[in-house]
Formats: structure tokens, sequence, C-alpha cells
């Protein structure tokens, strides 16, 4: 099972919007789930950020998610923004594949 790290937008000037990228991260990395991947979907931190403990600095999240871009084999972009741009610059340096269209992406052997 491949990690694949899900990058596209997440922040906007509202709330229904945010969520609304959220979800699409989601509905993203459960697609990429069933072609036997093992997505890494930051938006999911989401919920980390509205928890009464979650107020960390946008550094620290912007960090925390390279982290993990660095672990991954492949990376999925939705659409682009500033920090999903920049996710996909790093992916670029690092020569890992770069899918934008899920039909696009090989199935991969899913190992338990």
């Amino acid at each position: 099972m491949k990690r694949i790290y899900v990058a596209g937008p997440y922040s906007a000037k509202d709330s229904r919007q945010t969520h609304l990228n959220v979800n699409e991260a989601i509905s993203v990395g459960c697609k990429l789930m069933r072609k036997g991947y093992a997505p890494f979907i930051p938006h999911l931190c989401h919920y980390i950020w509205i928890h009464p403990e979650g107020d960390f600095e946008y550094d620290l999240w912007a960090s925390y998610d390279m982290q993990w871009l660095k672990v991954c084999e492949a990376l999925f972009m939705i659409k682009e923004s500033p920090g999903a741009d920049r996710e996909l610059d790093v992916a670029q340096k690092m020569g890992i594949p770069i899918y934008y269209r899920l039909e696009d992406v090989p199935d991969c052997a899913y190992t338990p």
C-alpha cells in the first residue's frame, strides 16, 4: 500500500467553503483508498484546529504537513491554493509521482 498525500485548498473566506474543502479532500482520500492507497489527508487536521486545544499557529501546521509529505510516495493535487502549491513544489523537488485526475492514479496492490 503506497502512501499518497492529498493536496488542495483548505482555508476559505467562510466556514461553509472550508467545510466543503474538507469534504472534497475526504472524498478524494476515500477514492484513493479504494484504489489501494494509504492517503494522508491534511484536511482532517481541521478537527484538531476546531478543538479547544488545537489553536496552533499556521507555520506549525505547514511544518506538520511537510513532515508527512516527505514520507509519501505520491501526491494527488485537487486544485491550486497557496498551501497546496507549496506542497506541489516540494513533491516536484522530491521527484515523486503527481496526479491531478483520479483516473490517472494506477491501482495499487492492497496489503493488509
